[in-house]
């Protein structure tokens, strides 16, 4: 029969081959109760409690090719109950090499202890590894990321210097154009001057021409009335030809027209005249 007691994943105590054997850092504190083996019982002694003791307990008993175990929970240094726990492949073959270790004589165990020391070393060394190539990533990717800004910034120099000579070009054209508005304006000032000066000399010539059609008006306004003093003059001749025909007989009628005809010649005269 064999009897194996495991706290968590390391063997607190073995029998096997009717001896008892304690597991590291237990050595003088934990027993069985071997002359009731016989009878069932297979419980756990542990003496000077601490508290690292409490937690949980894994009994395993073989007998040929049968196994049973139980799992029991130390609560405190009085208190133990059944547990329901279950133990993962993981840990049953941690608890495995615990056992292993637990049968090899001290010699083997202090060699076990330097390998996993050495182990862990070689852990802490990966682990330090990894944590320099993380390191050495940011550090790649901010070389990177420089490279980058450095290749950015030149291009922006070569930006910057085609916008300068840009803007200098710009100069020179806006330089060129100013100059011509500048003629421009000059010329358009000229031009302004003569356009003042024509609109005065119209001006004057308007006013010559208001006075010349005011002159015309006078002088309508004066033939208007020669031209009625000749009408009343026509009239007063056509009635003193009338008299005068009425005076005379009827043989003399002839001779008065002509004398009519006579006196209206110097009439036709002043027509023209005053035509």
């Amino acid at each position: 029969m064999e009897i194996r007691w495991f706290k968590g994943t390391d063997c607190v105590c073995l029998y096997k081959n009717r001896q008892v054997t304690e597991g590291r850092g237990y050595e003088g504190r934990v027993s069985l109760f071997t002359q009731e083996l016989w009878k069932g019982n297979v419980s756990l002694q542990i003496r000077d409690c601490t508290e690292s003791d409490r937690g949980y307990y894994l009994c395993q008993v073989t007998n040929g090719d049968t196994t049973e175990e139980c799992t029991v929970e130390l609560r405190d240094y009085s208190t133990a109950l059944w547990s329901d726990r279950e133990w993962t492949e993981e840990e049953r073959m941690k608890m495995d090499e615990s056992v292993l270790l637990t049968e090899l004589p001290e010699e083997a165990k202090r060699y076990k202890d330097k390998e996993s020391i050495l182990l862990e070393r070689n852990t802490l060394l990966m682990e330090k590894d990894k944590l320099i190539q993380e390191k050495e990533k940011p550090l790649t990717k901010n070389t990177e990321t420089l490279q980058m800004k450095e290749n950015m910034l030149r291009e922006k120099e070569t930006l910057l210097e085609d916008t300068v000579k840009e803007v200098d070009s710009n100069k020179v054209q806006l330089d060129t154009l100013r100059k011509e508005l500048q003629d421009k304006s000059s010329k358009l000032q000229e031009m302004m001057i003569l356009l003042e000066q024509q609109k005065t000399e119209l001006r004057e010539k308007d006013k010559q021409l208001e006075e010349k059609e005011k002159l015309l008006r006078e002088r309508n306004t004066q033939l208007m009335e020669r031209e009625k003093q000749v009408e009343e003059k026509d009239r007063l001749l056509e009635e003193r030809n009338k008299q005068l025909q009425e005076r005379t007989d009827p043989d003399s009628s002839v001779p008065a027209r002509r004398r009519g005809k006579e006196l209206n010649t110097p009439n036709c005269k002043l027509n023209a005249k005053v035509a």
